[in-house]
């Protein structure tokens, strides 16, 4: 036999001695996101590290996502900052967000002032899971942060595709909002396992 064998030997050992640890820490947290998952395609390890996530995710604290960052993450009021001041800082804000894989979506209606302003009074005061694992990035959608009727429109005039919007139409019977670019297009980091375009 060669050491190719007894390496996958070893590998599927380990394997089973994670999943009985991983269930044990697991059951005060028992409940239907676990139950109701279908593991019968998956391997062990597929399903271990599943379960990995989901045990950091139970025994994460929910805490600001300013306090995610290390010394916390606090920037200055945006009512005492000049106009080169906010797009300086905002831009370097967006940046350290994704250090910690936070994502902004559809953003660029909003003007540095308006963004700047989300990101001060919304977004860093937040509460989330502050996750050890995370593997996935946190997407904030600064369409939403309004009214929903207003929200709706927003996605619709800046970023819905046409069908999209189309779809949108004929499900609400509803007009459609004329369709405009973005005033305030930057270059901000995405996340990179997101591969949908946006057709504008």
């Amino acid at each position: 036999m060669n050491n190719r064998f007894f390496a996958s030997q070893t590998n599927e050992i380990d394997e089973l001695f994670r999943n009985a640890s991983l269930e044990n820490e697991l059951l005060p947290y028992c409940d239907e996101t676990i139950t109701k998952v279908r593991f019968s395609n998956w391997t062990l390890k597929e399903k271990n590290d599943y379960l990995e996530l989901m045990l950091d995710w139970e025994q994460s604290p929910t805490i600001s996502i300013a306090k995610w960052f290390e010394p916390e993450l606090v920037i200055p009021n945006p009512a005492k900052l000049s106009s080169d001041e906010v797009h300086s800082i905002l831009i370097k804000t967006i940046h350290k967000l994704y250090e910690q894989k936070i994502v902004l979506d559809f953003s660029d209606h909003l003007n540095d002032f308006d963004l700047y302003q989300l990101i001060y009074y919304k977004i860093l005061p937040y509460p989330e899971k502050k996750m050890t694992k995370r593997t996935s990035y946190l997407h904030w959608d600064c369409s939403s942060c309004v009214d929903f009727d207003d929200s709706i429109d927003i996605w619709l005039t800046y970023y819905a595709s046409e069908k999209d919007r189309n779809n949108w139409s004929e499900i609400h019977n509803r007009s459609l909002p004329l369709k405009l670019l973005p005033l305030y297009q930057r270059d901000i980091p995405v996340d990179p396992f997101d591969n949908e375009e946006i057709d504008l």
